[in-house]
């Protein structure tokens, strides 16, 4: 029953790793993610977001306008 529990371990540890392994793992992400996110500004992340989405606003009529013409070029293409 012992030599079961062996293979069931050696098992686990290929499929899922070792739990040292893991949680050493995780804190490794965990201190990169939080150095990455203490480097970001998000006031100016979040200024150039608005400013895009303000200029798609702009020319979303024109884009509107020029999908059908875009479709009939790749039919063409065809």
């Amino acid at each position: 029953m012992a030599s079961n529990k062996g293979k069931h371990d050696r098992i686990s540890d290929f499929m899922f790793g070792t739990k040292n392994h893991r949680q050493h793992s995780n804190s490794d992400e965990h201190d990169k993610l939080a150095e990455l996110m203490s480097k970001i500004d998000l006031d100016q992340l979040l200024n150039q977001v608005d400013s895009i989405m303000t200029v798609y606003d702009q020319f979303k009529p024109a884009i509107k306008q020029l999908s059908p013409i875009m479709d009939i070029i790749l039919k063409r293409k065809k």
